[in-house]
């Protein structure tokens, strides 16, 4: 079984609008990914529906994706339309975290959530990865943005004539 290590943004990207935080405050936004349960998936061509292919691989620990606007005031995040996760990159290459990506594994159900954490007046970008608290962050989670991640588009029909 082997996997096309992928290096794709998003897409559709999701998009959020923020609100409720103190002006004065100061904040980092970050995106991650949970799995949705521990299953691989594979695709049923003749049914055109996801069916169930065994157990999938832990996602374990990994690096949030925090926004390049990070950090900003809650009047700045607030004052955005929307805050795009835009310039994210999905990867199934395990070997090593690159900044900007996510890794994930192929043919798994992940969902996003949307995190936003105080941190202090004054943090620069590369504190930031070291200060991602969970704990002191609030999250959004939506269902909408469910996904199965896939690496390769195989068409039947082509795949025959190979042969």
């Amino acid at each position: 079984d082997s996997e096309v290590a992928f290096r794709r943004r998003m897409f559709p990207v999701v998009k959020v609008k923020i609100r409720g935080l103190r002006p004065e405050k100061t904040y980092m936004v970050y995106l991650d990914m949970v799995a949705v349960d521990t299953r691989r998936y594979r695709y049923v061509y003749p049914s055109s529906r996801w069916m169930v292919a065994g157990t999938g691989e832990p996602l374990g620990q990994h690096t949030p994706y925090i926004h390049p606007d990070s950090p900003a005031t809650g009047v700045q995040w607030m004052a955005s339309p929307a805050v795009a996760f835009d310039r994210l990159k999905l990867t199934n290459n395990k070997t090593r975290e690159v900044k900007g990506q996510i890794i994930l594994h192929s043919m798994q159900k992940y969902r996003t959530r949307v995190w936003v954490q105080e941190v202090e007046a004054g943090a620069c970008w590369g504190d930031l990865p070291h200060l991602v608290d969970q704990t002191h962050a609030h999250h959004a989670s939506f269902p909408e943005t469910t996904f199965i991640t896939v690496t390769a588009y195989q068409n039947q029909q082509r795949t025959g004539e190979a042969s």
